[in-house]
């Protein structure tokens, strides 16, 4: 039997493959054994709009104009398209797990190039939870903290790391102060100091709003650490249309060594009609 978690994005994916596998095994209906038909199957689904940019389980983003937009089907709802924010065509970059979207923008210029600005949003809301701030919170390292490497999104959380070594966390909902996020896994010694910066995991870890400075590696190509990136969702309270859970962010920047982050509680809220109406 599968057992699903409570989290608002695994049960998300559950009803969006539940649905498709019954499309897949029951296309045309249920037949009785005197030949009857039973009612059809039928599952609300996005048309594939012009200008894709990214889709998954039959969501989508695209662009209008200088804007980045959202269709979503989920909970048997009629599709809902949203504008989620900004969009840099030919500057942005985005990841997309099918229900939460992290992208940038082309913020200021620096010494003429214009530096990454991150907005994170959740697509079936069209609610934006990080809106055009710096990759980094608090105080940036150098120009490198202003260009993202690699982004990630996996439900309520979302995560990305720069050029300079700063691999950043975000959950929509940070649960009030008895949540502080804490660190994950039993790193091996911190490397030594670059150019004055400590490296390895913050310590302490201290949110700043929506964003956690999980750690940093200037010493490891900040696509190495991008490519080892995962974010899951552990086991939370609550019902079909809220609760809060706890979302985890775990890298590995030294090969062989083991995974290290942070896990930080988040309240999520349902976007069926069902809840909000």
């Amino acid at each position: 039997m599968l057992r699903f978690s409570s989290s608002r994005l695994l049960r998300r994916h559950r009803d969006a493959l539940l649905a498709t596998a019954l499309v897949a095994v029951v296309p045309f209906g249920l037949a009785f054994p005197d030949g009857s038909q039973a009612v059809t199957f039928k599952t609300p689904s996005c048309k594939k709009p012009a200008h894709v940019i990214s889709s998954k389980y039959g969501n989508y983003l695209f662009r209008k104009g200088s804007s980045l937009w959202a269709c979503t089907a989920y909970y048997g709802d009629p599709p809902k398209t949203r504008r989620l924010g900004p969009w840099s065509q030919g500057f942005s970059r985005v990841h997309f797990d099918g229900s939460t979207a992290v992208w940038t923008v082309a913020g200021p210029k620096f010494e003429g190039v214009p530096v990454d600005r991150v907005w994170v949003a959740d697509a079936p809301r069209g609610h934006a939870w990080i809106k055009g701030l710096r990759p980094v919170p608090g105080k940036q390292l150098d120009d490198t903290d202003s260009h993202v490497a690699a982004l990630h999104a996996t439900g309520d959380a979302a995560g990305w790391v720069t050029g300079g070594g700063a691999v950043v966390m975000t959950v929509q909902d940070p649960q009030s102060s008895d949540a502080t996020p804490l660190g994950l896994g039993t790193p091996a010694a911190a490397p030594a100091p670059v150019l004055g910066i400590a490296q390895g995991l913050s310590d302490p870890l201290a949110a700043r709003g929506h964003r956690l400075l999980v750690g940093r590696w200037m010493g490891v190509s900040p696509e190495t650490i991008g490519a080892t990136m995962s974010i899951t969702a552990g086991e939370g309270d609550g019902d079909e249309c809220g609760g809060a859970g706890p979302w985890s962010l775990t890298v590995r920047p030294l090969s062989g060594q083991p995974r290290v982050g942070a896990t930080w509680d988040s309240d999520w809220t349902s976007s069926s009609d069902a809840c909000t109406s």
